[in-house]
């Protein structure tokens, strides 16, 4: 297992330095990566929005999760714990179950009510296309206030790390 250890440690620097570099690729023409998405999403109240309306000029954390995933309601529980510390932040939770489901989902695990943090119902046809890897839970989606994507994570990712970087932003 030792004499694997280097040949781990540099395939998984490869793996980051991939990801980077097809961020990098993906720019458009106007030297912009990936955007934040303007597909339609559903709300609690019924009515319909776009992520990109939500997080305008804001950075923008898009969480896309499953009500039975024990990842995900552990990622949640660990954002709720640290609400206070996101400034110029949207949270948006995004799920494909049902408004009931995600309304019953969001009782349990974010019970109160914050200005900047949304729960809605998106289709998975919507969503996929902008995915780089494929789709598990959780998955987030990192916006900077300009719209611009930062990240793409599947599994659990250290929110803490999120803040800082988001308050050295702003």
């Amino acid at each position: 297992m030792k004499k694997h250890l280097p040949y781990l440690l540099i395939a998984a620097l490869s793996i980051g330095i991939a990801q980077q570099l097809y961020v990098y690729l993906s720019r458009d023409s106007s030297g912009k990566g990936p955007t934040i998405p303007t597909f339609d999403i559903r709300l609690l109240n019924g009515s319909i929005s776009k992520i990109s309306e939500i997080g305008k000029n804001k950075h923008t954390l898009v969480f896309l999760y499953k009500s039975d995933c024990q990842y995900c309601q552990q990622e949640v529980r660990s954002i709720r714990n640290l609400i206070d510390n996101f400034s110029n932040t949207e949270l948006i939770f995004l799920s494909f179950e049902s408004i009931q489901q995600i309304q019953t989902f969001k009782s349990e695990f974010f019970p109160e009510h914050r200005p900047f943090v949304t729960f809605a119902r998106t289709n998975v046809e919507d969503i996929e296309p902008i995915l780089e890897k494929e789709l598990g839970y959780p998955y987030l989606l990192w916006y900077d206030d300009s719209g611009s994507q930062k990240n793409q994570h599947r599994g659990l990712f250290p929110i803490e790390r999120v803040i800082e970087i988001i308050a050295s932003d702003t």
